[in-house]
């Protein structure tokens, strides 16, 4: 893969901050509002497997070609990788599956960017219209200036991201994630931010 085929997002490291911060609050909103009207949450569905109830070995068995290993970061416990199967009918580049505790709480699928549009349109037939629709401005690292286009679905127990550029020019992505996975993902990250701030 050329240098110049992949992208970078103007002010990265913050814009990753502001969306961990924006995904926080639609969580905590989101169960506050639950527990108000006694709302029964529902789990965030990727074909047939729930988000924080499908298990490891499941996936596993149910994924040709699958691999997987330890994480070895704080966003996973374990990550499985396969290169074959399909999204809303178009063949995907690549899924990956995370998981805390056993349990699958997030998945990733990458696909030609070309079906982009397709795939949109049958998203929204699924899942009504996005709760949050934007373009980001990216530059690719010969210094192309590109708009892409961010689309988001806040459900009961997670959230699904779909963005036109994934890791370069020619992939599209889509992010399903438990809203529990982003609770462990901060509880974990939380000591690491203050021993870091502790040694500066």
């Amino acid at each position: 893969m050329a240098a110049s085929d992949h992208l970078t997002e103007s002010g990265g490291g913050m814009r990753g901050n502001a969306l961990i911060v924006w995904v926080a609050l639609v969580f905590v909103s989101t169960t506050i509002a639950d527990t108000v009207l006694g709302a029964e949450r529902q789990p965030l569905m990727f074909k047939n497997y729930a988000l924080g109830v499908t298990e490891l070995e499941e996936v596993k068995q149910a994924t040709p070609g699958i691999v997987c290993r330890k994480c070895d970061a704080s966003d996973c416990d374990d990550i499985c990788y396969a290169h074959r199967g399909s999204v809303v009918g178009v063949p995907i580049n690549t899924i990956v599956f995370s998981f805390y505790d056993n349990k699958l709480e997030g998945v990733y699928i990458t696909f030609k960017r070309q079906f982009f549009d397709d795939v949109i349109h049958s998203m929204k037939q699924e899942y009504g219209a996005p709760t949050k629709e934007e373009k980001i401005p990216l530059k690719d690292f010969s210094g192309e200036s590109v708009q892409g286009r961010e689309l988001r679905w806040i459900q009961a127990n997670g959230m699904i991201r779909m963005e036109e550029y994934s890791s370069n020019f020619d992939t599209s992505g889509i992010h399903y994630s438990s809203f529990t996975a982003l609770e462990k993902f901060m509880k974990r990250e939380t000591p690491h931010t203050e021993k870091e701030g502790n040694d500066s």
